[in-house]
């Protein structure tokens, strides 16, 4: 399984904790917790869209958000056990 960048660690704790998040929010909070010299190469959309095509992520329709499949919590707990 490949290991994340910290900014996508970022944006698949973000989901995490925060639970089913619509892009708009996820952009919101993943903006805020970044350092200002991170920005310049913070693209949550397209981010997003490979954490999702690598099933770290999934939409689910009734909850109108993005929320963390097995798979990604499975990748973040790699992640912090090192």
């Amino acid at each position: 399984m490949a290991m994340l960048d910290e900014k996508d660690r970022l944006i698949l704790e973000t989901i995490r904790k925060n639970k089913a998040l619509d892009l708009k929010n996820i952009r919101e909070i993943v903006w805020k917790e970044s350092e200002e010299d991170q920005l310049a190469d913070l693209n949550i959309g397209e981010r997003i869209t490979k954490l999702y095509l690598k099933e770290y992520i999934r939409k689910a329709p009734n909850y109108e958000g993005y929320h963390v499949t097995r798979k990604g919590k499975k990748v973040l707990d790699q992640v912090y056990s090192g």
